[in-house]
């Protein structure tokens, strides 16, 4: 039983020797029970041990998540485990004698002594990071573990100054034999070369300890953050970082971790669905629940996404890309106000001269002038407040961020005929926008389409299809062949002008209108929304 080294096979064996104990109580035979008593201890030593390196695995996938803040591996996370391992194993780091901890170290097997070896490396590169108090004596603590391998060699290596640690630890990743070193030492190795920016030695590196070792969870893992991070829009990172993800499914970092690599590929359904499952693991997850809600965001759910947002701020409100993305979301809803509250709050987080804070500025200058906008707007709309074609243009805007379309296309309509040039600035899209303004419109969306008679709804059919056919004569003057399809491609894909492809919906049209419809290229396709 002893031989198999299972946990529960351990723990068999450790059974038989306590029975076998007990039945030597009562005989003379010392030599036996001195025997079984030495193999007790070492059997509940193994245990300890298999717990060690249990431990030691659970600790080393905490660092697998993504720090949105760094856009990379959030390691030191792995710290906190690291030192627990440690604690239940009963050693004490920092205050145990090196030298007999490492003595103690060199009775355990290969297995535990490799483990502990490449935790200990692990730690060493991760201390600055953490300000590890007991860096010094860690480094005494592996080097009398091991005096003189490759992984002391690989240390060696970091101690040299950058101009020579860079060729050094390139060689190194050259001599390397995959199939003798354990895939911690190569992972190890691999990790201090992306820090060092070698990310072709590492893809190397990487690419022969996965061939060697194809079922180790972290050198998939690796291999494909690697291949995310030096190739960018290749799919070989993502084959690698499921694997991953299958080798460990219940390690919410590692689909994290995937969904964060889909979400970089605007893979945004396949992303959804990995920070899904990262959140069913784990429902304190902040980030994830961040992350899920931006890829929501992506396909349009707002309400969604905004419940995403509400979950991680709940979870650990100091998340800033919590605040700015729900105030953004808001935002996008008009819901202009709590958008201020919430973008004023992920500026507050922020330290002066983060990169965000431009982002959020500008986004706090659009919630305060939606503000303004939305005060005025009905005083426009009654005529009691003049406004400028420009202006009316703007308010247009306001309206398809708070979805009174038919407020929107009278508003264009109104611009246009002021001020003929802004309906022909193919570039700005204002004729297409209040195009799809009028169609949602005369498909009774939007916060005032209730209020419109059927008699109107047809207008704005009427209204959508003569702009559309105004825009696709511009684009035959001022556009190629190419750019003409890729419009009327957009057209096609649609949902705003959804209706007026329905065919129940072209039916209650006049012929004329149904004929204008077909000719402008509207079939039945439907696709993502558009916005102003």
């Amino acid at each position: 039983l002893r031989g198999r080294g299972e946990a529960n096979t351990a723990a068999q064996a450790r059974g038989q020797v306590e029975r076998a104990l007990a039945l030597l109580e009562s005989t003379p035979e010392e030599t036996l029970k001195a025997r079984a008593t030495t193999l007790l201890a070492e059997l509940e030593d193994e245990e300890k041990d298999g717990r060690l390196l249990r431990r030691l695995d659970e600790a080393s996938l905490a660092g697998a998540e993504i720090d949105d803040s760094k856009r990379f591996l959030a390691v030191e996370r792995a710290v906190p485990g690291y030192r627990e391992a440690f604690r239940e194993r009963g050693w004490s780091v920092g205050q145990d004698d090196v030298t007999a901890l490492a003595k103690q170290l060199a009775r355990r097997s290969p297995a535990v002594r490799s483990a502990v070896v490449a935790l200990l490396d692990d730690w060493i590169r991760i201390a600055p990071q953490v300000n590890e108090p007991h860096r010094a004596w860690l480094i005494r603590l592996v080097d009398e573990v091991d005096p003189s391998g490759w992984a002391f060699q690989v240390r060696r290596a970091a101690a040299l100054g950058r101009p020579e640690r860079r060729p050094a630890r390139e060689k190194l990743a050259e001599q390397a034999e995959v199939a003798v070193l354990p895939p911690a030492a190569l992972k190890m190795l691999a990790a201090r070369l992306n820090y060092e920016q070698l990310g072709a030695s590492a893809l190397g590196l990487l690419r022969r300890a996965r061939q060697e070792y194809p079922g180790d969870y972290w050198l998939n893992h690796d291999l494909g953050m690697t291949l995310l991070k030096e190739e960018g829009t290749g799919e070989e990172g993502l084959r690698y970082l499921t694997a991953a993800a299958a080798l460990q499914p219940d390690s919410p970092g590692t689909h994290y971790n995937l969904g964060f690599a889909l979400a970089e590929k605007r893979k945004w359904d396949d992303a959804i669905a990995s920070y899904q499952k990262a959140v069913a693991l784990d429902p304190k997850l902040a980030p994830a629940h961040t992350n899920l809600g931006t890829a929501l965001a992506e396909k349009g759910k707002w309400d969604e996404a905004i419940a995403c947002y509400r979950k991680a701020i709940t979870f650990e409100p100091t998340l800033v890309p919590a605040h700015g993305n729900l105030g953004l979301a808001l935002l996008q809803q008009g819901r202009f106000a709590q958008a201020e509250a919430s973008t004023r709050r992920a500026l507050d987080l922020l330290p002066p001269g983060h990169p965000l804070r431009l982002t959020y500025s500008h986004q706090l200058q659009k919630c305060q002038s939606g503000l303004e906008l939305e005060k005025k707007l009905p005083d426009v709309l009654s005529g009691k407040l003049p406004a400028s074609a420009a202006e009316r243009i703007h308010f247009a805007e306001l309206c398809t961020t708070t979805r009174r379309y038919p407020a929107g296309a009278r508003l264009c309509a109104e611009a246009f005929q002021a001020h003929a040039t802004l309906a022909d600035d193919l570039k700005a899209g204002h004729r297409y926008n209040a195009a799809c303004l009028a169609a949602l419109a005369s498909r009774g969306e939007g916060r005032d389409a209730d209020k419109l008679d059927d008699k109107e709804r047809l207008r704005l059919r009427r209204q959508a299809v003569e702009w559309l056919r105004a825009d696709l004569a511009a684009w035959g003057k001022h556009a190629g062949r190419a750019q003409v399809l890729q419009t009327m491609a957009h057209w096609q894909r649609d949902t705003d002008l959804s209706g007026l492809r329905d065919k129940n919906a072209v039916a209650k049209l006049t012929r004329r209108s149904a004929r204008r419809t077909r000719s402008s290229g509207l079939t039945s396709r439907p696709c993502s929304r558009a916005r102003i």
